[in-house]
């Protein structure tokens, strides 16, 4: 199990495990409750399938997010190619809003620095979470089809 994340001695600490198969179906649940008023609010269609095939693509990269044991949430990253791919990230709706998010991303972007490797990603322009996004330093590469490709890296920061 990857070490606690918090800063905090008295704030639960979350913690990221792999991906097992017995997930799969509370990831797609996970996916669907919180992506599916995203994708509503872009005119894209929703769809189990489409759920599931986004779910299934790149399972193994998956890394469960736990809060004392309890699934809270996913973190799907590739790390295995430059410039690295944010590809999800999910927060169930009762634990979102409490920083959760900002801790996976920032973890990652500390990841991406120690290997001097940019970190990209897309946000539909409707999702709030972009704002976080720019927050921790990414920035707009293009917008199309109601999505923004984002991009952080640490070599601006030299």
């Amino acid at each position: 199990s990857a070490p606690p994340m918090t800063d905090s001695a008295d704030a639960p600490a979350l913690t990221t495990r792999p991906v097992q198969v017995n997930d799969r179906n509370w990831l797609i649940a996970l996916r669907t409750t919180t992506m599916n008023p995203h994708l509503e609010a872009s005119g894209i269609p929703v769809s189990a399938r489409e759920n599931q095939a986004r779910v299934d693509t790149d399972f193994s990269y998956i890394r469960i997010v736990c809060l004392e044991q309890q699934r809270i949430g996913m973190i799907k990253a590739l790390r295995d190619r430059c410039p690295w791919k944010l590809v999800q990230i999910q927060i169930d709706p009762a634990y979102q809003n409490r920083g959760f998010g900002g801790q996976l991303v920032e973890a990652l972007i500390d990841a991406a620095r120690e290997c001097s490797t940019p970190l990209e990603l897309s946000v539909l322009s409707v999702n709030p979470a972009k704002n976080l996004y720019l927050r921790l330093g990414f920035y707009a590469l293009a917008e199309r089809d109601g999505a923004i490709q984002m991009r952080y890296d640490p070599a601006r920061e030299e």
